[in-house]
């Protein structure tokens, strides 16, 4: 076997969805390929061979609030990922979930890795269900 994985999600929130919220994904496996890697540091980039199985952990913490005169949700949000290797990454955001179907978020956030400066972004996501 080449490649393999395993995952699993708990997700928390109130039954009647406002309150807090609390998202936790994990998965191990091992990419034997570099693909991983190609997508890291670049095409260019040459495999290092076999690695060793990692445990990978996503935790994001929330809280529903309304918004918007009762027509919408609102969910501010920080999540932390550590995906077993040497990188964190730190997200802060926001997402609003309108009755309509319209979904908007932003996130910013700081990844570093060791040996690597810090890497910083801001990401803006608008979904339209219809």
């Amino acid at each position: 076997v080449r490649e393999w994985g395993l995952g699993g999600q708990v997700q928390m929130a109130a039954p009647n969805g406002l309150g807090p919220v609390l998202d936790l994904n994990t998965a191990r496996g091992a990419l034997t390929d570099g693909r991983a890697q190609w997508w890291d540091q670049g095409l260019g980039a040459t495999p290092l061979g076999p690695t060793a199985p990692r445990l990978g952990v996503d935790l994001t913490a929330g809280w529903r609030l309304r918004a918007l005169a009762g027509t919408g949700v609102v969910t501010p949000f920080v999540g932390v990922a550590l995906p077993g290797d040497a990188t964190r990454t730190l997200r802060v955001g926001s997402q609003l979930t309108l009755a309509s179907g319209l979904e908007l978020a932003v996130q910013g956030i700081r990844q570093t890795r060791q040996g690597v400066p810090s890497g910083y972004g801001l990401f803006l996501q608008i979904d339209c269900s219809w």
